[in-house]
């Protein structure tokens, strides 16, 4: 069976990529991963990115949690842009943790998603932007991460009118793009039942 194929890695790659040039960049590259012992490469990807500030040897761990996030995996990623969001075991960098949380989330990451969305909100890392801030958050809930509703109606009292009927534009047209997708694929697994996007368009 085809692997699930999470509603925001289809619909928010025109969002992010309009609003974040800088995610087509490329990351600085690791340290020579030649030096890697055969054992750290099985730690799972995602683990390589769970760094402590005691770590013995940190320039070692950031390269292999580096390599583990170019590769692809959205755990790693969403870690990883945690480490430069947090700036405890490396020097805080908003811009760099955004282009890794939006990585992670153009692969359905929904804390990424929401963490992306307060970044939107409070203008870290990126110019802050209401409407975008909303609808990530918007699509972190609708992937699944409860915090994320809460806030998603916290932002919505701060829009106006006009900024709704922005967002819900958008919105609806992420909805309908993806319901395209799916009948150009039918053997994807669908992660919500979009059939009436209307009832996640409410606020």
């Amino acid at each position: 069976m085809p692997e699930l194929r999470p509603l925001a890695s289809l619909m928010l790659s025109t969002l992010l990529l309009a609003s974040s040039p800088s995610l087509n960049a490329q990351a600085a590259p690791p340290l020579n991963y030649l030096k890697f012992d055969v054992d750290s490469l099985l730690v799972p990807a995602s683990e390589r990115c769970r760094i402590s500030p005691r770590e013995p040897d940190l320039p070692y761990a950031l390269a292999a949690c580096e390599q583990a996030a170019s590769g692809g995996d959205p755990k790693a990623q969403f870690l990883l842009g945690n480490l430069y969001y947090e700036g405890v075991v490396i020097p805080r960098d908003t811009q760099q943790a955004m282009l890794w949380f939006q990585r992670a989330s153009l692969q359905g990451h929904a804390q990424a998603q929401y963490q992306i969305a307060f970044m939107l909100y409070r203008g870290e890392g990126t110019a802050p932007n209401l409407v975008e801030a909303y609808i990530m958050m918007k699509m972190s809930a609708v992937n699944g991460f409860d915090e994320a509703i809460s806030a998603m109606d916290l932002f919505a009292e701060e829009l106006s009118e006009e900024q709704k009927l922005q967002a819900f534009y958008t919105l609806s047209r992420i909805f309908k793009n993806y319901r395209a997708s799916l009948a150009t694929s039918p053997d994807t697994q669908v992660p919500l039942d979009p059939a009436d996007p209307s009832g996640l368009l409410d606020d």
